[in-house]
């Protein structure tokens, strides 16, 4: 499925250089079947106008290649700082099946997975935190019974030193 996706990136640019050949091609030939009706001099400007405007168009459409490439890159790269920030409900919804789709489907489905993980953290820390606030009354409610029979002991000692002595 990879080399697949890989290759979807390849065959786009192959088309582009092909087209873009088969354009010089045919306008060479044009001109070369008029060759009989211009000059030498004539055909070196035709060819070096027809060069300038195919390096205006090649030139376009690579502007525009590029920015339809790096756009998702892009939107990956900030949704990755995002994430990085602690905002896990962030998604790209990338919807293209080369390899820059598969990536979104993939950074997707990690965010979500980090999502829910934060999520059952928060519910453990707040069980945990409940069972201290329990386990501190409990201790507490030792504490001061032990206090009191601590006491008890105590004064019964004390009592019995008391009748000792009277």
């Amino acid at each position: 499925m990879s080399s697949f996706t890989f290759f979807s990136l390849q065959k786009k640019l192959l088309v582009l250089v092909l087209s873009t050949t088969f354009v010089s091609i045919s306008i060479t030939t044009v001109l070369f079947l008029n060759f009989d009706n211009i000059t030498i001099f004539q055909f070196q400007e035709n060819i070096i106008l027809i060069g300038i405007f195919l390096m205006f168009v090649m030139s376009i459409l690579t502007y525009f290649l590029s920015k339809r490439l790096s756009g998702p890159l892009e939107q990956l790269s900030a949704a990755t700082y995002q994430i990085s920030r602690g905002e896990f409900n962030i998604r790209t919804n990338i919807q293209s099946r080369d390899e820059i789709g598969n990536l979104s489907k993939s950074f997707d489905n990690m965010a979500k997975k980090l999502q829910e993980a934060e999520i059952t953290i928060k519910q453990k820390e707040e069980v945990i935190k409940q069972q201290e606030d329990i386990l501190l009354k409990f201790s507490q409610h030792t504490q001061n019974d032990c206090v009191g029979v601590i006491d008890m002991k105590d004064s019964t000692k004390i009592s019995a030193k008391l009748s000792d002595e009277d």
